[in-house]
Formats: structure tokens, sequence, C-alpha cells
């Protein structure tokens, strides 16, 4: 069978172009897509082929499972299929080619895979990571994901992959919130920043600096950020600018942040963890 359709969709596409089939079709039928396009025939000629782009394919494969880890879906926050198909289909690839950014992609996934059921009360709702009750994170996923990382770690490779597996491993390993060594994960977002460069990384630093230093450090960070359009129009900037002022003590300058932040929230879902969050409901 022709791999052309599965060349179009996972190497050619971009990556808002998948991230729209993803969201409005599913997982179930993205991966009957790829089906149909011949990947279970012959995946190792799929790889083999000298227009084969590892990097895009899990650039896809990663939008895949972030899309199911916090839903841009107006009524499911979670979408667990999602992450289930993306973990599924890095398995597969990983099987027939083994390099050390699928490996650490795999971690990855596995490490946050572990917290998706305490992600969500009873009631649906978004908890926040304070909040949850690590005894329910599933330990399965986590010693999978830590034992992909210390496979991943063989050779001279270290890709985006790498460092964000290396995060999400200290937040699996840390018995609670207070105890999580946060200077390291400043670091690795140090780090992440020199090598996949972008204003969310600086963002996430910035909250992690606050954990490690206090607020003020954290404001600092964001502060020194030269912002990019693009953000100033998303509603995680506000957030993590209304969360860090609130936490400095400066209410009356949070409070313009903050209804910009639920105002640009993208589904009901993260507009009632904002709420929460700001202790607005």
């Amino acid at each position: 069978r022709s791999i052309s359709a599965l060349r179009i969709c996972l190497v050619e596409a971009t990556v808002t172009t998948a991230k729209i089939f993803i969201v409005h079709f599913g997982a179930v039928v993205f991966t009957q897509f790829i089906n149909l396009s011949g990947m279970p025939y012959d995946l190792q000629d799929f790889v083999d082929d000298a227009q084969f782009s590892p990097a895009a394919v899990l650039n896809v494969l990663y939008l895949m499972f972030t899309e199911g880890y916090l839903s841009s879906h107006n009524e499911l926050a979670i979408r667990k299929d999602l992450c289930q198909e993306a973990i599924r289909l890095t398995t597969l690839l990983s099987e027939h080619l083994c390099q050390p950014e699928i490996l650490a992609l795999l971690a990855l996934m596995h490490l946050h895979a572990s917290r998706i059921h305490e992600r969500q009360n009873e009631l649906g709702h978004l908890r926040l990571m304070e909040t949850q009750d690590r005894r329910q994170w599933d330990q399965h996923h986590i010693e999978t994901g830590l034992q992909y990382l210390e496979k991943s770690a063989s050779g001279d490779t270290l890709s985006r992959y790498h460092v964000e597996a290396s995060i999400a491993a200290e937040h699996a390993l840390a018995p609670d919130f207070a105890s999580t060594r946060w200077d390291r994960i400043v670091k690795a977002y140090e780090l992440l920043e020199r090598i996949s460069p972008s204003p969310m990384i600086t963002l996430n630093k910035a909250l992690a600096t606050a954990e490690w230093k206090g607020p003020g450090a954290g404001l600092m960070e964001l502060n020194a950020l030269n912002i990019p359009g693009w953000l100033e129009r998303s509603y995680h900037w506000y957030a993590v600018k209304a969360d860090l002022l609130i936490r400095s003590g400066d209410l009356s300058t949070a409070k313009p942040a903050v209804d910009r932040a639920i105002e640009l929230a993208p589904s009901p879902m993260v507009k009632q963890a904002l709420q929460t969050r700001f202790k607005l409901t």
C-alpha cells in the first residue's frame, strides 16, 4: 500500500493541520486514517524511507498527547483517548526505530499519564497539582516512564523531550508538593530555553522560580520576558502574571490580569479552573 497519505499527514502537514484533525475527529479517527494509509502493513518501510522525518512525527504525537492532557474541547477537560493513542503510536514507532528522542517522549507521556485520574475531581473539574492526592498517581506509569527515561540517556542526544521528561520525573518522585526540588526544575527550564526556546517555557520557569525563591523572583523572570503578540492574546500570560501578583500581595494590579485570563480561557473547564485558582468560586 502507498504511504503517501501518511507522509502528508505526519511529515509534510503542519502541526496546526494535525491539531485541527485530532480535535475535531478524535484519536480513533486519526488512528483509522493512519491505518488506511498503510502504516500497520509496512511500518519499517515507512521509517526507512528517505523522506521520513522522525522529528515531524514526534511533534504530531507530542501534540496529540498534550491536546488530550489539557483539551481545548468545550465539554472535555481531558481526552484520555488521545493520550492513550499517542502512547500506543509512539510505542509502536519505538519498536521500529529505537532513537533516544522517541524513548524520551515515551518517558514524558507515561510520567504525565500517571497523574491523569487525579487531575479531575468527582465533578470533572480540573485539580491543581498541589491539591492532588499523590497516593492515587499511577505507579505503573511512573515506573514505566522512569525506565524509558533511563533508556533514553544512551548516546549523545539531548532533546526537549529529555528535559521535559526530567521535569515530569521530579514531580513524580516528590513525596508532596512542598518537597519538590524546584531548584532542579528551574535549572531544567533554563536548559530547555537554550535547546528549544519558547515564551511558554519562560512562563513555566517563572512559576518554578516563584516556588523556589518566592513570587518576587518569579515576577522578575516574567518582567524580563519579551512578550510576543500571540502570547498577549493567550490566557496563559495573564494567568501566570495574576498568580504571581496575588502571591506577592499586589491584589489591585492582579485584578485586571485575573479578569483577562478568565475572559481568554479557551473552554469552560479551563475558565472554572482559573476561577478556582483565584478563589472566585
